[in-house]
């Protein structure tokens, strides 16, 4: 069930995605399928350890020791020290998202499809978005097409 947690000075409220486009399904590597299974077995097994009444069950892989939805705040401090720890550049968790289009699209991944992997309503939203980074893909097409073009005439 596609679901986004917002953050509010209470209880976290669930609610449905903004758009049609969010309520996707996105395949994921099959190392990652196999480390989110591992993990999820860890944290079930010490939810269980924890007083029933504190319990709580959403169907989260990544929640607190209860059950309940980690703190966004406590999410970024966690990924700062994990970052800093490996010698990487400072970060927000959110870059991630933009790191998951730029290299592909800067790798020639259709823009459709990171789009979709995006929720992006229409490719065009994400083209606005990550011009820049198709902008060096203009020498590769001029390269594949003059290879094409020495092909034609030999």
């Amino acid at each position: 069930m596609a679901q986004s947690i917002v953050a509010t000075k209470g209880a976290p409220l669930f609610q449905e995605p903004k758009t049609t486009a969010g309520r996707r399904t996105i395949r994921i590597l099959p190392s990652t399928v196999a480390t989110l299974r591992a993990h999820r077995a860890v944290w079930s097994s010490r939810k269980l350890a924890a007083p029933p009444e504190l319990r709580q069950d959403h169907d989260l892989v990544i929640c607190t020791a209860i059950g309940s939805p980690i703190n966004p705040n406590n999410v970024q401090r966690n990924f700062e020290r994990i970052v800093t720890a490996a010698g990487l550049p400072r970060i927000r968790v959110h870059d991630l998202r933009h790191s998951h289009a730029r290299i592909p699209l800067g790798n020639g991944v259709p823009v459709h499809v990171v789009s979709q992997r995006l929720g992006h309503a229409n490719p065009s939203i994400t083209l606005s978005v990550y011009a820049h980074v198709l902008g060096g893909m203009e020498d590769a097409a001029i390269d594949t097409l003059e290879c094409l073009m020495e092909r034609r005439s030999s």
